[in-house]
């Protein structure tokens, strides 16, 4: 357990620029999202993204979600079809995971990947996540903020019992953690899309049960016995393509 306590800083744009600049250089600085505080990384720093690594335990083998600012920051990333565009500008900004062909230009450290040739991109809904990523001008590398197998943080000061000075800067600011899970079949050859996750909300269901409407010619259906609970049929193909998917606590 880490003797000493990471620095936390209230958000604000003082904050957020030394953030960034820690970022920029190579440190950790945790961060609140839509769901509970990431640790995050410059994703295009190899020794940045492999202290994630260290600080969590977590094993190299398990990729890292890559957090981006806009849609058109994760074009620059992962390979985009028409369907993964639509739940993008659907879900987007918000709890939504795509996990993506990487492009092989993507300036992304094989490491934040596990050497995959897939890429996990996410854009944030809340306002300094966004606000952090806008000051970095770099797509971040971050799981939760909390060692693996540890139940994820929803305060800085839950990052600092976990992690202590392993961290540069924790920004302090609530996170928010209602979460459900559903898994995405992709249309054709080859299956861009493995998996998703999406925040449950009356909002972000709705703009669910939307795209799906809007795509019922790929056959992604929706369970209509139980809002709370409803998933999406996953194609085998896609199944057996996508390795498990690792809880965000680890």
């Amino acid at each position: 357990r880490p003797v000493q306590s990471a620095r936390i800083a209230t958000a604000s744009d003082a904050s957020l620029a030394e953030a960034a600049r820690l970022l920029r250089d190579g440190r950790l600085v945790a961060f609140p999202t839509e769901t509970v505080y990431g640790l995050g990384a410059d994703a295009s720093n190899d020794d940045a993204v492999e202290s994630i690594y260290r600080a969590k335990g977590r094993p190299p083998e398990n990729p890292l979600i890559v957090h981006v600012a806009s849609l058109a920051d994760a074009e620059a990333i992962g390979v985009f079809d028409d369907e993964a565009r639509a739940l993008a500008k659907a879900f987007w900004p918000g709890a939504l995971t795509l996990v993506l062909r990487k492009k092989n230009t993507a300036r992304i450290s094989a490491l934040a990947t596990a050497n995959l040739d897939t890429v996990a991109l996410r854009v944030p809904d809340h306002p300094v996540a966004l606000a952090l990523l806008k000051a970095t001008g770099r797509p971040l590398a971050a799981p939760s903020a909390n060692p693996s197998g540890r139940v994820s943080p929803t305060t800085a000061e839950h990052v600092c019992d976990g992690l202590g000075e392993q961290v540069g800067l924790v920004l302090d600011a609530k996170a928010r953690t209602k979460r459900l899970h559903k898994d995405l079949p992709s249309s054709g050859e080859p299956l861009p899309i493995l998996f998703l996750f999406v925040e449950q909300t009356d909002t972000t269901q709705k703009q669910y049960e939307d795209t799906v409407t809007r795509n019922s010619q790929t056959g992604v259906q929706t369970s209509s016995s139980d809002k709370s609970t409803s998933t999406l049929n996953v194609d085998n193909k896609v199944q057996a393509a996508a390795k498990a998917s690792q809880s965000e606590n680890d």
